[in-house]
């Protein structure tokens, strides 16, 4: 099982994202040129669900094959934290040592690589 406090941390903060989001959605986040609150939650949402997809079939998905957010706010909302719950519990309970393909430079092919702090190299 995973470190909870990490899980907590990431679901706490996807939350921290959504709520910000909703309060203007047509804000622009300053880290990301061009695009708004609502862009960065679509495209968050999106990669939530493509590595729920990686760690649940263990293979490469490619990232073309990541869902279209919706368009609509409510709706973006309601399947970004659907993402959102459904990866933080698929990673909670999928053993660290489960294989699965990472984009880990080192070799690194476990489930435990997508719950690591700093999942890199």
């Amino acid at each position: 099982m995973a470190d909870p406090d990490l899980l907590t941390v990431t679901a706490a903060d996807g939350r921290e994202l959504l709520a910000a989001a909703r309060s203007g959605w047509a804000r622009p986040v300053p880290d990301c040129p061009g695009w708004t609150a609502a862009d960065l939650a679509g495209h968050m949402g999106a990669i939530l669900g493509w590595m729920a997809k990686i760690v649940t079939t263990g293979e490469a998905v490619p990232r073309s094959d990541r869902e279209t957010p919706p368009t609509d706010h409510d709706l973006l909302a309601t399947w970004y934290e659907a993402h959102l719950d459904r990866t933080i519990g698929i990673l909670a309970s999928a053993p660290a040592d489960s294989r699965t393909w990472t984009f880990s430079s080192r070799g690194d092919h476990r489930v435990g690589w997508w719950r690591s702090p700093v999942s890199q190299g």
